[in-house]
């Protein structure tokens, strides 16, 4: 019974992935796409800014890196856009990551910027005290309330 569920299972990986084993990447089915939620309303040209495209991705429903697919396409279906990993000993040597960039706006350098590195698993540093913060400030946008 093992081995006619395992020649199934080679069967089937070898009809997704081609039959040389070595070349067998997760990454290749395994994928995300993310679409606006206004995309399907957009026109094309629009549609293109607000969409990203498809990458590869690792992990799984049971692993550390959760990112459960669905069965049939094997996309990834669900998953952390953002992460975050807290050293309350040395807080500037916290990490974070958020998908797919930090503004929400198609038209700035940061909607999705951090895309690609979400996908990789990697992480950017979460700052936190006032001079690593501002020595790592980039653009600051000053919030006044109107004169009455």
């Amino acid at each position: 019974m093992l081995l006619a569920i395992l020649g199934e299972a080679f069967s089937r990986t070898s009809e997704l992935f081609g039959k040389n084993p070595e070349s067998w990447r997760w990454g290749r089915a395994h994928r995300v796409s993310l679409a606006h939620p206004l995309s399907p309303l957009a026109h094309e040209d629009a549609r293109n800014k607000l969409d990203l495209p498809s990458l590869a991705r690792g992990g799984g429903k049971d692993t550390v890196g959760n990112t459960d697919y669905d069965r049939g396409t094997l996309r990834q279906k669900t998953g952390a856009s953002w992460r975050m990993v807290v050293d309350a000993g040395e807080w500037d040597a916290s990490l974070a990551m958020n998908s797919p960039g930090q503004s929400g706006d198609p038209r700035s350098s940061h909607y999705r910027d951090l895309y690609s590195d979400w996908a990789e698993d990697k992480a950017f540093p979460l700052l936190y005290s006032r001079e690593r913060v501002e020595a790592a400030t980039g653009h600051r946008i000053s919030l006044r309330p109107a004169a009455e």
